[in-house]
């Protein structure tokens, strides 16, 4: 025999169903007011679903014309969502256009379905990044090298000019365009380095890191000084070291580029190079600009993760890959207004992060520490 359930029934059911469904779900009149929501809806619109009932899917979702298409098939679509809180995502949604057949003038109303996609949004953003990065890491190579050349010739002109002692006016021109071909160098060398960081960090056989530090100092030195700071060097007595002079190049022009961009005027920068007994190498950048938050240090090092606005998120992650590839460690330590320091960690033999016992001068080397920490 069967059973015709009453209206009471069936709208329990209806809930019942909306609330088992992994989606956000809406259904909204001709006038754009909401009469039924899922408590999935309201999770990801930040509302409860009582407040969602009752209210214009304008003020919740999006107008109702972005919204709802011409014809009577399913429309799918993507928008950008901003809440009551500021915060803005992605969302996928797909509308569907009914007439109910209760009693009554006959009314279109729309269901809509709806899901965060901001993750997926991300890693088509990152695909295309990656993409688009393969592209440049093939084409950079023979465009920096010739660059090279050009420059060289500007720079050596240029000096050439300032030893004939001009006027105090044109030494200050040519003086600026040896800043700007400084300023160039540094942005190749930078390019390069994200190639050169992909190369294994330790060798076998010993070369010269003090000079690799050494070179990317003076380099930046000018930078830091245009900018009002002071770039400090301590790296007494550094031997030959079984460390790959290009990466170790690399990874500290990424680190003490870092500091000096974060640093304001009367900042200063320290870059400290220590070996502990010939087993492990420690190269620090500690700056005393502004510091970062407990959320941003512990995402910093993340693969496109940047606070820049033309950053690239790819400096810290390729150091920190790096370093793990030489089974060290490259730890961040912050705290807002105390500034940052930078600690790349290399053993120079298997296992010496945990077993060396002291510097050629006497001091134990600190233990490897967490990718991420507060300063004390």
């Amino acid at each position: 025999m069967s059973h015709t359930p009453s209206d009471n029934s069936t709208r329990t059911w209806t809930h019942e169903a909306m609330d088992a469904i992994g989606a956000g779900v809406i259904v909204f009149d001709g006038t754009g007011q909401i009469f039924l929501a899922n408590p999935r809806a309201a999770s990801i619109l930040g509302r409860t679903v009582a407040e969602l009932e009752g209210r214009r899917v304008d003020e919740v979702l999006a107008p109702m014309a972005q919204l709802l298409a011409p014809t009577s098939r399913p429309e799918r679509g993507q928008l950008e969502v901003t809440l009551a809180d500021g915060r803005q995502f992605s969302i996928g949604y797909s509308i569907t256009t009914f007439v109910p057949s209760h009693g009554g003038a006959p009314e279109k109303h729309h269901v809509c379905l709806f899901q965060d996609i901001s993750i997926v949004t991300r890693l088509r953003e990152e695909r295309d990044r990656l993409l688009q990065l393969a592209t440049l890491g093939s084409l950079m190579p023979p465009l920096l090298h010739e660059l090279r050349n050009p420059l060289a010739a500007i720079s050596t002109t240029t000096e050439l000019l300032l030893e004939e002692h001009p006027s105090a006016s044109a030494r200050d021109d040519l003086l600026r365009i040896l800043d700007e071909v400084q300023r160039i160098n540094l942005i190749s060398q930078r390019l390069r380095g994200m190639d050169e960081v992909g190369r294994p960090l330790r060798t076998q056989q010993p070369a010269d890191a003090a000079g690799a530090i050494t070179e990317v100092v003076q380099l930046l030195r000018p930078t830091a000084e245009r900018n009002g700071a002071q770039l400090l060097l301590d790296a007494p007595d550094l031997p030959a070291l079984p460390l790959e002079p290009s990466v170790l190049r690399s990874i500290t022009l990424n680190l003490v580029t870092n500091a000096v961009e974060a640093c304001a005027r009367g900042g200063q920068i320290q870059v400290r190079a220590r070996h502990y007994a010939g087993q492990l190498f420690e190269l620090s950048v500690e700056d005393d600009g502004p510091g970062m938050s407990d959320e941003v240090l512990a995402h910093c090092t993340d693969l496109f993760f940047t606070t820049k606005r033309r950053g690239s998120g790819l400096g810290l992650t390729l150091c920190r890959q790096a370093a793990e590839a030489a089974s060290g460690s490259l730890t961040m330590r912050s705290r807002p207004g105390s500034g940052t320091c930078a600690v790349l960690a290399v053993p120079l033999l298997d296992g010496a992060i945990e077993s060396a016992s002291g510097p050629a001068g006497g001091t134990a080397p600190p233990r490897a520490r967490p990718r991420a920490e507060p300063r004390p």
